[in-house]
């Protein structure tokens, strides 16, 4: 190129969007040599695959790849000079203009590069009060945060691993179900843990929470908001779903982590016969389960899961399963033999049958808002549920839970013990049941028995110990 330049007021970096087809693309500012400048592609420095032409008339240049850039890339021209001097003028001696020009020219090229790098640079307004600001920065430390001291002198690491924050919070969280399984010396004893339960919930989502309208999605979703008149009816082997039903859809995660759900109102009274294939024509009664669809229709399923990962199919049943963690729900396909997401879905019910017939139905009712956000709050919370005061049937309790019996209430079916905790795990087809007696201290606290229900025949097992 000549020896004198003239630099432009341009900013000294210019980018395109490949196209996939084009090969020279063209920049308005000035270089000396044809290495002041570098080309990314995206965040990565290319460094080799093209030419650089300088437009010594004009100033400015081209860049001509050897195969054209990729659709959509971006492309970063920019001119990166090395800061030096490039004369020596000579005291006494002649000063050439040729050579004063080049100088003047390189220094003021230099000085843009340096403006370019500066306005990607944090800096404070000029009118910041004070001047004992300390910017240096601190030593990099592995997980932590930069912040302002607490004087706002100076810069420096954060007492928190900002990455460990997310998990030690759910730890926490988790505390409430951990002290709610520990078995507990007497009803006393399972009252404060009731009131323990309580307290600790109410730390991990504070009061004011709890009180926001039910449209708020950010901590509920798979929920029966309103029911006006009544969820669901059933008429021989058709359920009705009523006019006014609202619900929280699952619909996945947002961006921050918390529930997205689909607000739905059925706008008129649905109804649909089940069908035959989903009723059990055995004596012994089963429960299969009913949902809604966003568009209107109503569907069963013999097989439901609540769970946080997918479950092992039986492969030959079209079942379905809510997972906890996605908030959504997924159909498997016997066909394809594989989870497939069916979105737009919940379940709101379970009908028991028999003979042929369905016997009974009985639908979700509209709850109370509580910040859950995920099922394991859920159980936490119903670990807590006290059954004191109550005649009760241990052949009814084959839901999955946590639940505490004392002494006031008169226990059917149960082992030869009179208070305990019982703990019910498994699905419609296969229930167990674990009963740790309260006891007395060293004499029989560790008493443990179990039992197994098979819905298959309607049967229970006798009670085993299996610990004493």
């Amino acid at each position: 190129m000549s020896d004198n330049i003239t630099i432009k007021n341009i900013k000294p970096k210019i980018q395109y969007i490949g196209d996939g087809e084009t090969t020279t693309y063209t920049f308005p500012f000035s270089i000396f040599k044809n290495n002041n400048i570098t080309i990314y592609f995206g965040d990565t420095i290319q460094n080799n695959g093209y030419s650089v032409t300088i437009d010594e008339e004009n100033g400015g240049g081209y860049i001509t790849f050897d195969t054209a850039p990729a659709q959509d890339v971006l492309i970063t021209i920019v001119r990166k000079m090395t800061i030096e001097r490039t004369s020596d003028f000579q005291v006494g001696g002649a000063i050439r203009a040729e050579e004063l020009n080049y100088e003047l020219d390189y220094q003021t090229a230099c000085s843009q590069q340096l403006a370019d790098d500066l306005s990607r640079s944090m800096i404070l307004p000029p009118y910041i009060v004070g001047d004992d600001i300390d910017f240096t920065m601190p030593l990099p430390s592995p997980g932590k945060t930069i912040v302002w001291s607490e004087d706002g002198k100076k810069l420096e690491n954060s007492i928190i691993e900002v990455n460990k924050i997310t998990s030690e919070l759910a730890e926490y969280k988790n505390t409430a179900s951990t002290k709610a399984q520990i078995a507990v010396e007497s009803a006393a004893q399972a009252e404060a843990m009731q009131q323990q339960c309580a307290e600790i919930l109410e730390e991990i989502q504070p009061e004011n929470l709890l009180k926001k309208n039910l449209s708020n999605n950010t901590f509920l979703s798979n929920a029966i908001l309103q029911a006006p008149n009544g969820v669901a009816s059933l008429s021989e082997n058709t359920i009705s779903i009523q006019e006014g039903l609202k619900l929280l859809i699952p619909n996945g995660r947002n961006a921050d982590g918390t529930f997205n759900s689909i607000e739905y109102t059925l706008s008129s009274t649905i109804s649909s016969k089940v069908s035959t294939e989903n009723i059990n024509n055995e004596e012994a009664p089963i429960i299969g389960y009913f949902w809604i669809k966003t568009d209107g229709t109503i569907g069963t399923i013999l097989n439901f899961f609540v769970m946080d990962k997918a479950p092992i199919s039986n492969k030959t049943t079209e079942e379905l399963y809510y997972n906890t963690k996605e908030n959504k729900y997924y159909h498997y396909e016997t066909e394809s033999q594989s989870w497939v997401e069916m979105p737009n879905i919940m379940v709101i019910g379970k009908y028991t049958s028999a003979n042929g017939a369905i016997t009974s139905i009985d639908p979700k009712t509209p709850i109370e808002l509580k910040s859950f956000n995920e099922i394991g709050d859920l159980y936490a919370h119903r670990a807590c549920e006290n059954q004191n005061g109550e005649d009760t049937d241990l052949n009814n309790y084959k839901e999955p839970g946590i639940y505490i019996f004392s002494n006031s209430g008169t226990i059917y079916n149960a082992p030869s013990m009179t208070n305990g905790v019982l703990m019910v795990f498994g699905n419609r087809n296969l229930t167990k049941q674990i009963f740790f007696r309260w006891g007395v201290i060293g004499v029989n606290d560790n008493d443990t028995c179990t039992r197994t229900y098979w819905a298959s025949n309607n049967t229970w097992s006798v009670w085993s110990f299996i610990l004493d």
